[in-house]
C-alpha cells in the first residue's frame, strides 16, 4: 500500500516505466493506493481550505492515474485529528478511516479499536485501529497474538487488521514477513489446541472495512476531535514555517479570487501547481517542524517561492500589484500618505478604516475601495509617572513601561477585566527538556519549572502620527529568565486594534536560547469551566479544569487564530497571526511563541522572528460577541492590502462606494474559497462557504458583484449565470456521486 499522491507524482515524473508497472500491479490488485491525499499531512495546523485541497488534488491525482478514487483515508502517523475531518472525508468521497498514532497516548487509553468517528456537524467516518499499535509490524507471532488481544471491540468485532513491511521509510514486507504470515494461516486454518495462533486471513483493505461497516449500528461513537496525548511541541517548533504557511495559504485565497476574474487553464495549472508546494510542505514532518535542519531550509524556500509567484501571476494576468505580507504596522501606515488609495478587505468581515480626523468608515466585507488619507486609529495614548494609558471610546487600558497590561477598564460600568495583581502581556520562561524526541514534546513538568520572563536594558518610547498625536508605545529591551542574563532581545509596537476593544502586539525577537519555551500570559477575570480555540472551519471547546486525566493531558493544545473564554454576555479572547500552541490555568490564558530544542535541528527557532498578537475584550459567545472575535482574528491575519491599479481598479476607484466582488451573509457564514472549477476553469466558478459559529442558519450568497467585477477587467468577457449546481470538495454533483458509488459498487463486486 502507498499513501501519498506526491510520490506518486515523483515517481510518475522521474521513473516512468517503474510507474506504469506500479499501474499494473494496481489492476492486478497487488498494489493499493489508499489514503486519498497529496501528502500524509499534519491535521493540526492547516486551515480548513488547505485540508479540502489536500482531499481535492490527491483523489484528482488516484481517479486520473488509477482510475478509482480512494475510499478510505490512511493516515497512520500524525500528531492529532481535527474534529471537522470527518466532513471533509464524507465530501470527498470517504467514509473509513484508519490510523494507529492514538496507541501513542501518555496518560490515557483510547478506549476503542473499532467504531464510528463523528465530526462537528454530524457526519462519520468507521474508523479502526490496528490493535498492534504500530505500522510497522514484522509479522510475529507475538504481534498477531498481540492484534487479538488488544482487540477492545471484539464482543462486537472480532477481527482486526495487521499492518506489517517496512512503512517508515518505505520498503514494504519481506519474503521473511510473507513466510511467517503463511505459516500462521496455515497452522490457524487446521486448528490449535490451546487456540495460541489466532486465525490470520490475508485480504484487501476494502474487503476489511466493508465487514466492519456490517457492524456499524453496534460499534461506539466517539464525537468530535482525536487529540494525541503526546507530541504537542509540534504546535509551536519551527515557527517560520508556520508562519509561512499560514502567509501562503492568504495568499493563495486572494490568488483564487483573482483568477476567476482572468480565468485561463493556464493561470488555473499555476495555481494548483503553487497549492501542491503548499501541501507537500504540510507532511506531518515537515509543518508541525520535526525536521532535519535542510527540509526546514527547503520549506520556508518554497513558502517564499509561492509568495513570490502569487504577486507575480497578480500583476501578470490582473494588472494588480499587492505586497505579502502585509504587518498589521505597515496596514496601519498604508493609508496615512497624501493620496487617495485603493483598499483591498478580504475578511469575512466589514474593516473599520478611519477617514479624517476622528472621521471613521469601514471597508465591506470581500470587497475593494478607494480611501481617503487619515492620521491614525488611535484615540488617546498618555503617560502619567510610570503607567501609559491608552483609551478608546469603550475602554481604558493601563500598561507599565514594560508593556505589561496591569487594568483593562470598561468605560460605560467601571468593570475591569483583570483581577488584582494580575496582568497581561506577561512573558514566562519553561525549561524545554523532554523525556523522548526534542522537537515534537513539550511536557507537563515544564509548567513547574517556569520563570518570568525579564526585560533589561529597556527603552521605551512614543510613536507619534502626523497630526502630533501619540499612536503607539514601543518598548525594546534585552529578554531572558528570571537569575539569568539575557541572551535575546525584543521590539513590541503596542496600539489598538482598530474595533478600539483591544491591544495589539507587534512583536519581532532575535531569539538565542538552549531547550526554553517561551510563552506570553494573558490573565482575565472571565470564570467558565472550558474555552472555545479556533479550528478549521469553526471552533471546539475544552476544560478549564483538570477533573480528569483526560483533562490533565491535555495541558497544552492547538488553535489556529484565537482562543476565547466567556461568562455571559463579556468575554476575553487571545488573538495570533502565525502560532498554534496554547495552554490555561483557570483565570489565564497563554500562547506559546518560542521554543528552542536541539533535535533533529540544532538551530530549530533560532534567529529573528516576528509575530502579532492581541488580547480582546468580547461580548461573550453570543451571536454579537463571536462576530468581534472572529473579525478582530481575520484583521490581525489577513488585514488591508493596498493595491495598485488595473483597469478593475480604476473602476472601483470611480464609484461612490466599494466594489465588493461578492456578498455572503449573515456574518456566520464565511468564505473558505472562491476559485475557477477544476473541469472547465473558464466557465465555472467554484464557491465553497461554511457555517462558523456552530449555529442552524439560512444563507445568502450574492453573485450579482462578481459578474459586475468581470465587466471592468482588461479582456475579461461578460459571464452571466446560467445554472448553480451543490458539489463536493471534488466538485462532483450528487448525479457524478451517485454514478461514481455505482460504479465502484460494480468493481467491488467483480473483485
Amino acid at each position: 500500500a502507498c499513501s501519498q499522491a506526491q510520490q506518486f507524482e515523483w515517481v510518475r515524473v522521474k521513473y516512468p516505466d517503474l510507474f506504469e508497472s506500479i499501474k499494473e500491479k494496481v489492476k492486478l490488485g497487488s498494489f493499493l493506493p489508499v489514503g486519498g491525499t497529496w501528502v500524509e499531512m499534519d491535521c493540526n495546523v492547516p486551515n480548513g481550505e488547505s485540508l479540502c485541497r489536500q482531499f481535492l488534488y490527491g483523489q484528482q491525482f488516484f481517479k486520473e492515474h488509477f482510475g478509482a478514487y480512494c475510499d478510505i483515508f490512511w493516515l497512520p502517523d500524525t500528531f492529532g485529528y481535527s474534529a471537522q475531518l470527518p466532513q471533509i472525508m464524507n465530501q470527498s468521497g470517504i467514509r473509513r478511516f484508519l490510523t494507529q498514532k492514538m496507541s501513542w497516548n501518555l496518560f490515557n487509553k483510547f478506549p476503542y479499536t473499532s467504531f464510528v468517528w463523528e465530526g462537528l456537524d454530524g457526519s462519520t467516518v468507521v474508523t479502526h485501529f490496528p490493535p498492534a499499535d504500530t505500522y510497522n509490524a514484522n509479522a510475529t507471532l507475538g504481534e498477531v497474538v498481540k492484534s487479538e488481544q488488544n482487540n477492545k471491540n471484539k464482543h462486537v468485532f472480532n477481527e482486526s487488521l495487521l499492518l506489517y513491511g517496512f512503512g517508515d521509510g518505505g520498503g514494504g514486507p519481506t519474503y521473511e514477513m510473507l513466510h511467517r504470515l503463511g505459516s500462521m494461516q496455515t497452522m490457524s486454518a487446521t486448528g490449535s489446541p490451546n487456540r495460541t495462533i489466532p486465525k490470520v486471513e490475508g485480504g484487501t483493505i476494502s474487503s476489511f472495512f466493508e465487514s466492519l461497516e456490517k457492524a456499524k449500528s453496534d460499534l461506539p461513537v466517539h464525537y468530535g476531535e482525536l487529540y494525541l496525548e503526546i507530541h504537542r511541541g509540534t504546535y509551536t517548533s519551527q515557527s517560520n514555517i508556520k508562519v509561512g504557511n499560514r502567509r501562503g495559504e492568504e495568499a493563495l485565497f486572494l490568488l483564487d479570487i483573482f483568477a476567476c476574474f482572468y480565468p485561463t487553464s493556464g493561470l488555473c495549472k499555476e495555481i494548483s501547481e503553487l497549492w501542491k508546494v503548499l501541501l507537500k510542505n504540510q507532511f506531518h514532518d515537515v509543518l508541525p517542524g520535526s525536521c532535519i535542519r535542510e527540509v526546514v531550509e527547503d520549506a520556508e524556500s518554497d513558502h517564499k517561492v509561492i509568495l513570490e509567484s502569487v504577486q507575480k501571476l497578480m500583476q501578470t494576468h490582473a494588472k494588480i500589484a499587492c505586497s505579502f505580507p502585509l504587518s498589521i504596522e505597515e496596514g496601519a501606515r498604508l493609508l496615512s500618505g497624501a493620496q487617495q488609495r485603493m483598499v483591498l478587505n478580504s475578511t469575512s468581515y466589514k474593516q473599520r478604516v478611519q477617514t479624517g480626523e476622528r472621521q471613521y468608515g469601514y471597508i465591506p466585507a470581500y470587497s475593494m475601495q478607494a480611501v481617503a488619507p487619515f492620521t491614525s486609529q488611535v484615540e488617546t495614548i498618555r503617560i502619567e509617572n510610570e503607567n501609559i494609558n491608552i483609551e478608546s471610546d469603550d475602554f481604558k487600558f493601563t500598561l507599565t513601561s514594560e508593556g505589561k497590561v496591569v487594568n483593562v477598564v470598561r468605560k460605560s460600568d467601571g468593570e475591569d477585566f483583570l483581577k488584582a495583581h494580575q496582568v497581561a502581556n506577561e512573558f514566562v520562561y519553561c525549561d524545554d527538556v523532554p523525556l523522548f524526541w526534542d522537537a515534537w514534546d513539550v511536557e507537563v513538568f515544564s509548567k513547574k519549572k517556569r520563570r518570568e520572563g525579564v526585560l533589561s536594558d529597556r527603552h521605551t518610547e512614543k510613536e507619534v502620527g502626523s497630526d502630533g498625536r501619540v499612536i503607539a508605545l514601543i518598548v525594546s529591551a534585552n529578554i531572558g529568565p528570571k537569575g539569568r542574563p539575557p541572551t535575546s532581545t525584543i521590539r513590541q509596537r503596542i496600539s489598538l486594534l482598530p474595533s478600539g476593544k483591544g491591544l495589539q502586539f507587534e512583536t519581532k525577537l532575535n531569539w538565542s536560547e538552549d531547550r526554553e519555551l517561551l510563552k506570553v500570559r494573558f490573565g482575565h477575570n472571565v470564570r467558565s469551566s472550558s474555552l472555545r480555540y479556533h479550528v478549521p472551519f469553526g471552533y471546539v471547546e475544552r476544560a478549564n479544569h483538570t477533573n480528569t486525566s483526560w483533562e490533565q493531558a491535555q495541558f497544552e493544545v492547538c488553535g489556529h487564530q484565537w482562543a476565547s473564554i466567556a461568562e455571559g454576555n463579556c468575554g476575553v479572547a487571545v488573538l495570533n497571526d502565525g502560532r498554534y500552541g496554547y495552554s490555561s490555568e483557570r483565570d489565564v490564558i497563554e500562547l506559546s511563541l518560542l521554543r528552542s530544542p536541539k533535535a533533529p535541528d540544532d538551530l530549530c527557532d533560532i534567529g529573528e522572528h516576528c509575530v502579532t498578537y492581541a488580547y480582546l475584550i468580547h461580548e461573550g459567545h453570543s451571536h454579537a460577541g463571536l462576530d468581534t472575535i472572529f473579525s478582530s482574528a481575520s484583521y490581525l491575519n489577513s488585514g488591508l492590502k493596498e493595491m495598485s491599479m488595473s483597469p478593475l481598479l480604476k473602476a472601483a476607484n470611480q464609484l461612490a462606494g466599494p466594489l465588493p466582488f461578492i456578498r455572503v451573509s449573515p456574518s456566520n457564514v464565511h468564505l473558505s474559497s472562491m476559485k475557477p472549477g477544476e473541469d472547465d476553469p473558464t466557465q465555472t466558478v467554484i464557491l465553497r462557504v461554511f457555517e462558523a459559529y456552530g449555529s442552524r442558519t439560512s444563507a445568502c450568497i450574492d453573485l450579482a458583484p462578481l459578474i459586475q467585477a468581470r465587466r471592468y477587467s482588461e479582456g475579461a468577457e461578460t459571464r452571466y449565470v446560467v445554472s448553480v449546481d451543490e458539489v463536493d470538495i471534488l466538485e462532483r454533483t450528487s448525479e457524478w456521486r451517485q454514478e461514481e458509488s455505482v460504479n465502484k459498487a460494480e468493481q467491488d463486486k467483480d473483485m
